[in-house]
Parts: C-alpha cells; structure tokens; sequence
C-alpha cells in the first residue's frame, strides 16, 4: 500500500465507514489481528469527506509532535516498567557496532528464519532448522538462548561465575535479570556485561559463517572467541585505560584524574593556540577504539586542513583534600598541569611571584648549581618558565638579576621542596587550583565580556579570563551563583554582579565537565560547613555538660550565619548609598 495515499481515496461509503485496503501481499495470522484492533479504533472516530486530510498529535493542543509528549505519555502509563535494557546495551563497554547489534537483538529486529519467513511468507525457507543445533526452528530467543550449542556456552559461563542458573524465557529477559556473576563492583559488572554480550555476538558470527561459509568451530573455539573478546572489550574501555596508566605510572590516588581528547584544525601554517583549546572528558564506557575510529574519519574529512587529536590524561579538578595527599606522583603530576596552566598565562601574578616561581621551576628542572648562568640552556630556562605576557613588563636583564639571586637563595631546598612551594604560591592566589575551560560568549547582560572567554573554576568560584591578551576580568564566588546547568553546546550561570541577578551564557562542549567541576566544589562546601557545626555543637556539649543550656542544633547555627550574611549586606549597602550621598 502506498503510504502517501490520501485517506479520501480508501475510505468507502458514509458511515458506517467502509475501508477499501489494497495490500500488496497476504496479511499473516498476527497481522490480521493487528488489523482488527487498528479498525475497531477507527470506528469512534469522526471523519469527513469533505476536509481535508492533516496530521494532528493528540497529546498536545498545539497538534505538533514532541518526542518529550510522547515520553512523558508513556511514563505516566499504568504498566510503566522498563520495556528496554538501557544499561546492558548502551551503558556497556564494548564497539558502538556490537551495541548497536544487541539493541537489534533485544527488539528482535535480526534476520533470523522465523522473520525472513513472515516477509516472505510465500516462499518456504529450506531449511528453516538453526544451524548451529540442526534440531529446532531458529529464533532470536531460540539461537541466543534455548539452542543447545548456546545454552552450552551459557551453562560454561555461569560455571566461571560459579552461580546456578535457570535459562529465562526470552533474550530480552536475560538481558534485563541484573546478574552479580563477577561481583557487585564495577568492575565485576562491566566484565559480566562484556561476557554476556561477547557471547550473543560470537553466536551470530558462527552461524553466518556455517550458512555463508559452510565452516564450523566446535564449543572450545567458540569459548576462547568469546574470552578473548570480553577481555579485549574491558581492557580497550577507557576506565581501564585510566587504571592501567595509573598503575603503570605507579599513581595510587587517581580518583580526580581523567582521560580528555581533544581535536583543533590548524588552517595552513598557523600553530596551535595551547590556551584555545577544548578537552572534552571521556565517558568512562567510551571504547577506545571508537575515539581512534572518530579521529580517523574525522581527518578524512578535513580537506587542506591539518587536525590535531590528542588522548590527554590529567586532573579533572584540584580539591581542598588535595593537599593532603602524600602520594609523590600525585605531587608530580598536579605540578605539571599547575606549570602548564601558569605558563600559558592562566595565572595572573605580579613581578615578584613570577620571579620566585621561576627560580623554583628552573631548581626542579635542573637542581641546585653553583654557577647557573654558565649552563647552556641559561638562556632558554629563563624565556620557558616566564610566562610571556609577565616577561613584557620588564627588561630581561632585570629579570634575569632578580631571578638568580632568588635561585642562589634556594641552596638547602630539593626538588619536591621546590615543587611544594611552586603549589603553595599558586594555591594561595583567589584563582589558584583552578581547571580552565575556553568557551564563547553567548548571552552577556552587562555587555562587558569579550568573545572569547577562559573560565577558571575552583573552590572559591567561577573566574573570568581574557585570552589575548590574558587578562584577569572578573570571579563569580560560590554563594552568588545560584543556578547552573548546561547541555551538548552550552552552559549558563545565574549569578549575583552586584547584588543583581543575571543570567550569562556560553557555547562549550565542555558543559558537563564544567557543572560537575562547580558542584562538586559546592558540595565540599557544604560538606565542610556541615562538619564545623557538628564539632562546635559537640564541643559545647562536651564543655557545658554540667549546666542546664541545651547546645544548639545545626539548623539554628546555619540560621544564624544566614542572619549575619544578611546583617552585612545591608550594612554594606547602607554604607555605599552613604558615600554616594556624600559624593
């Protein structure tokens, strides 16, 4: 039947209607029935035959179709339980191309003989038997579950789990059982899911190749196929790259760090801007080889344009509770991403931290020498570990003298010293220990930023950067930034410049990575306060124990800290309407 047909042209007579269907094919038993259902619906509806026909969605008065409409729909239905495995098909660590396949399966989509023989109904499928049993009909539930080659396969790897296991009634219910085979932990789960999908996988490979092929492996083979490809899965996702370069660079505490691509097209022979550049966080089920796929086609499709990739590892963000940690590669590499920042100019500082900050790079590079300015690679030190907009401000003789007499003064000071001293300079600065992002302005209210902007994030706040030439503009503290969010191009900030509210907006694909970055630094906050009450409501406890006064609860001092935010306020607004007035 033609889909574009008007519906004038197939309905009959006035009611009670008459429906004149020309299908090109004989309907099957199934179909048949769908047709009763779709004609006994029709028959409480009113049609005319002198409208014209339009499409109409129901669920809105705008008549327009959403998806969200049709969601919300269906969520809100009584028998509302998940009708897909979202988690086992999508959230799994395997290829895009093997999700994509089990999602056919799960839906029942695949060419199996049972649905080649509904299509062609009148041709007869010979044989129609599974060719991996040779016994019984072949359906997705019967080839991925209830054959006896695969439920050997099954039986093997509940026998690796040592757990017992009762084969369910369909794929989709096996998919949906939340099976603890390896274990509750992340770990344990990913493994069960690649097994289980390597398995379903490895079953249709064989029996296209006995059909298309005429060869066949026994069980042993098939087994080693799908252990090898369930361990291949795990190991190339990247939260196992993440734990393999931890191990491999001996970092026990790597909960803050993270794996970034990045991508930047570099037209003729311009180099790179360092300080431009976007690092989008990876998904910890993202599969490596995918990103290498993405990159390589994405750089067949630069035409006459050089694509830079890149796979980097570092902090997702710097916290307080850094500080305490010992762990010497931990140090070493928050030095490294705090030098990298510094010198790209992401933190503003006067003459004399800059000076220092070089004397304590170039002792970590290359130690403590009697005589420094005869080494070789003098000259070369002192233009890499001063940032270039600082070293402009100054004549290089002058901070040539300044920097040595500060590097000669560094004589008992080692390298991890120096390294900790570098991190304290930075950390003590209102913008220190932040993570920047490169974003451009969307929506700016005040109209005082330009098109391009870095954000530093950090404990205190959001801060503002111009990038050329870097230039320290404004910071947004924790308590006036009342709302955030961001989606895949975007994010915003509802924040507080003086004392108004105001809604900024800008284009990033960086919006998730920064949103986490905020709140979790909100959290400590809290997290922070929250503990301070605690130990000074315990402590009051402790030390009025023989008095009658109830110590105060933490509602009432978060109240009270409310109530002195309040107070300061207006007294700082009374005092500005008052050297306004005097003015």
């Amino acid at each position: 039947m033609d889909k574009n047909i008007p519906i004038s042209s197939i309905l009959g007579s006035p009611r009670p209607f008459s429906w004149n269907f020309n299908f090109r094919r004989n309907l099957t038993d199934s179909e048949i029935e769908d047709l009763e259902c779709l004609m006994h619906s029709l028959d409480c509806m009113n049609l005319s035959t002198s409208a014209l026909d339009a499409r109409s969605w129901s669920l809105l008065s705008s008549g327009l179709f959403t998806v969200k409409s049709f969601f919300t729909t269906l969520s809100q239905m009584p028998d509302s339980s998940p009708f897909f495995p979202t988690k086992f098909v999508w959230k799994s660590q395997v290829p895009f191309k093997v999700k994509a396949f089990v999602w056919l399966v799960a839906h029942k989509k695949l060419n199996t003989n049972d649905l080649l023989q509904l299509r062609r109904p009148h041709k007869a499928l010979s044989p129609d038997i599974c060719k991996l049993c040779m016994e019984q009909g072949e359906s997705a539930d019967h080839l991925f579950l209830h054959c006896s080659v695969t439920l050997g396969l099954w039986h093997r790897l509940f026998q690796l789990a040592k757990m017992d296991w009762v084969p369910p009634k369909s794929i989709l219910d096996m998919m949906f059982i939340n099976y603890k085979g390896f274990g509750k932990s992340k770990r344990g789960v990913i493994l069960w899911q690649n097994a289980s999908i390597a398995l379903i996988w490895v079953v249709w490979r064989e029996r296209n190749v006995r059909i298309f092929e005429d060869k066949a492996r026994n069980s042993g083979n098939l087994w080693d196929s799908i252990h090898f490809l369930a361990s291949f899965w795990a190991f190339c996702s990247a939260a196992y790259l993440l734990q393999e370069l931890a191990g491999i660079i001996k970092l026990s505490a790597y909960s803050s760090f993270s794996l970034f691509e990045c991508r930047k097209i570099i037209t003729g022979s311009k180099s790179p801007d360092p300080g431009s550049e976007e690092y989008i966080g990876l998904d910890d089920n993202k599969y490596i080889g995918d990103l290498l796929a993405e990159f390589k086609a994405a750089k067949d499709r630069s035409k006459g344009e050089i694509l830079h990739c890149k796979l980097i590892f570092k902090k997702k963000l710097f916290r307080e509770s850094d500080e305490s940690v010992a762990d010497p590669m931990f140090v070493q590499l928050s030095y490294v991403q705090l030098q990298h920042d510094y010198i790209l100019g992401n933190y503003p500082v006067g003459r004399d931290d800059a000076a220092q900050l070089s004397a304590l790079q170039i002792l970590i590079e290359i130690g403590f020498i009697g005589c420094p300015e005869s080494c070789t690679d003098w000259t070369s030190l002192l233009e890499r570990f001063l940032p270039r907009q600082i070293a402009i401000t100054r004549a290089k003789r002058d901070w040539e003298s300044d920097i040595l007499s500060r590097y000669h003064l560094m004589e008992h000071l080692t390298k991890d010293d120096a390294r900790q001293q570098f991190l304290r300079i930075l950390r003590t600065l209102p913008y220190g220990n932040s993570v920047f992002f490169s974003v451009r302005k969307i929506d700016d209210p005040i109209g005082l930023l330009p098109g391009r902007i870095i954000l530093g994030i950090n404990k205190r706040g959001v801060h503002f950067f111009r990038p050329v030439p870097k230039e320290y503009l404004h910071s947004a503290e924790l308590r006036d930034i009342m709302q955030f969010g961001s989606s895949n191009t975007a994010v915003f900030f509802k924040m507080r410049v003086a004392g108004v509210l105001h809604i900024f907006q800008f284009e990033t694909k960086q919006g998730e990575e920064i949103c986490v970055a905020l709140q979790t630094h909100i959290n400590d906050v809290m997290l922070r306060r929250y503990s301070k009450a605690r130990s000074a409501a315990s402590g009051s406890m402790n030390g009025d124990s023989s008095s009658n006064v109830k110590p105060p609860s933490v509602e009432v001092y978060e109240k009270r800290v409310q109530d002195l935010s309040k107070a300061l306020e207006e007294s700082q607004k009374n005092a500005i309407r008052v050297s306004s007035l005097d003015y």
